[in-house]
């Protein structure tokens, strides 16, 4: 019996189990010492493939093809990886009245952005402090007092950085800013303290 995984190039295999054994030869090199077709079962016809190890890459549609001397059928599988990440930044940041600063945030591990919601906001949720979501800036539920003095800089946004920018900070600026991002499904937060000191 053949037993062939592959994505939906039939060639190079994610696995590959012929003559009675595993066959490596012409395996995808993404694959390469990450695969392993169970076989404890392999006499009820039943031969999961095991991937370790998973990556975001290995998201899409698998293909289980089989074929014995006078048989031979296929069946498709989809796998979907989330992934999942963490919210970091500095514990606490210090300014001088009047100064621009720089919130820090970031993601672990690194990976864009761009696609995802990111939230800037003090403890309470509404309105925020800033907002990008669907790839722009969203000025229309802004805090007042924040007004055309906030900027999200998306230089490295693509590596999952992407701190806040506050222009000309007030002494009402201090306290506790939340970074909240969220993907399609998974979501974290981090806090940042400001401090503001007189000049």
């Amino acid at each position: 019996m053949e037993i062939r995984w592959f994505k939906p190039m039939y060639r190079p295999y994610v696995h590959l189990y012929i003559n009675g054994k595993d066959d490596y030869t012409a395996q995808m090199p993404q694959f390469a010492n990450r695969t392993e077709l169970l076989k404890e079962n392999i006499t009820r016809g039943i031969f999961p493939l095991k991937i370790h190890k998973v990556t975001a890459e290995d998201s899409g549609e698998y293909y289980c093809y089989v074929e014995s001397s006078d048989h031979h059928g296929m069946a498709a599988v989809q796998l979907q990886v989330t992934v999942r990440f963490k919210v970091s930044s500095t514990p606490s940041v210090s300014v001088a009245l009047g100064s621009d600063v720089l919130l820090p945030c970031h993601l672990i591990p690194e990976m864009s952005a761009e696609k995802m919601e990111i939230r800037w906001i003090k403890p309470m949720y509404r309105p925020y402090v800033h907002l990008y979501i669907n790839g722009k800036d969203d000025y229309t539920a802004q805090m007042p007092q924040f007004a055309n003095r906030t900027e999200l800089l998306k230089e490295n946004i693509t590596r999952g950085i992407f701190p806040l920018k506050i222009h000309k900070v007030t002494a009402q600026d201090s306290g506790e800013y939340y970074c909240h991002v969220e993907s399609s499904d998974h979501h974290d937060k981090t806090i940042v303290q400001l401090n503001v000191t007189g000049k």
